[in-house]
């Protein structure tokens, strides 16, 4: 390449972009501009628009990787971001400490939780990639992520928190605690049902997926909603993201129960939830995982003080 063209491409490019266009050179792209933006780096190309991100990780880019092509040649019909291989035929490059990947740009439009169409045009588009995201094998055990018994260690480690740290926080807190410490303890206690273990090793037989991180800030939409930032993606038991989806965006509507069960008609209308994931998903949402989470915002000093009366009332208001 002449010094001309380099000292063009460079004036292009935003600062510390110079890395990424010798990176890009992996994939053959001619690149005319690199943006940096919340979802990764913006690339724009003589062949449209891509984004390029990074990750320390590379088990679960391997593992993101056997996931998205898994869904896409078990009949998912909508986008999903599927890695670009390298001119060499890799799914990735390795560069520094990182590794880096390609995918299509998404061109869509930010999902907004205040409009109920996109609420449940997103809790169908769960229910159809949750009907193919199954009977997966890793290829690469060493890269394999299980997560089966996320569910039962999370809330038990959230309930060893709020026990030895409540005393700590302001009082609010312990009076809330009395309220809803009832409700943590039967969701725990349900979690040790039969159910659970039933749809535990029916998940584990089926080689269920999940995306575990199925949220709002996570979803852009085109014709239909797009679930992006499958970094964290693993084997495990599905209705736990339709349970995250739901402590994301009921509360926007204070559990307004007509918008659950639209919620649940969506996900059915694609994939029908079993006796067991329903008595699974009633624990999940019976917990009070947004008294936990606004526990430990305040102890890292993220909610001011005079303000958590009101934060704690909203959750009370859920019982």
């Amino acid at each position: 390449m002449s010094k001309r063209k380099v000292r063009q491409e460079r004036e292009m490019l935003e600062p510390g972009s110079w890395d990424l266009v010798e990176i890009l050179r992996e994939w053959d792209l001619p690149v005319r501009k690199i943006r940096n933006t919340k979802y990764g780096y913006k690339i724009k190309t003589n062949w449209g628009y891509r984004m390029l991100k990074r990750s320390l990780y590379e088990d679960r880019v391997v593992f993101m990787h056997q996931v998205l092509e898994h869904i896409a040649h078990d009949g998912y019909r909508q986008n999903i971001p599927r890695l670009i291989p390298t001119k060499y035929g890799d799914a990735f490059v390795r560069h520094g400490f990182h590794v880096y990947y390609l995918t299509d740009w998404f061109d869509g439009k930010e999902f907004k939780v205040k409009n109920p169409d996109h609420i449940y045009a997103a809790a169908e588009s769960l229910g159809e990639i949750h009907q193919v995201a199954k009977k997966f094998v890793p290829k690469n055990k060493e890269a394999a992520r299980e997560r089966w018994n996320e569910l039962s260690e999370r809330m038990a480690a959230d309930n060893f928190f709020i026990q030895h740290n409540i005393e700590t926080l302001p009082a609010e807190f312990s009076q809330a605690w009395t309220h809803l410490k009832e409700s943590a303890k039967e969701a725990l206690a349900r979690l040790g049902n039969e159910e659970f273990a039933r749809l535990k090793k029916w998940s584990m037989s089926e080689g269920t997926l999940c995306h575990r991180e199925f949220t709002p800030a996570n979803l852009m939409v085109e014709n239909c909603p797009v679930a992006i930032r499958w970094e964290h993606c693993a084997l495990g038991v599905q209705v736990a993201d339709l349970a995250n989806y739901m402590h994301k965006v009921m509360p926007h509507y204070h559990w307004d129960y007509t918008l659950g069960e639209g919620i649940l008609e969506s996900y059915n209308s694609m994939r029908k939830l079993t006796e067991d994931e329903l008595f699974v998903l009633g624990a999940l949402l019976m917990y009070p995982k947004d008294f936990v989470k606004l526990m430990k915002k305040y102890e890292r000093g993220r909610v001011v003080r005079n303000k958590l009366p009101a934060k704690i009332q909203k959750i009370l208001n859920k019982e």
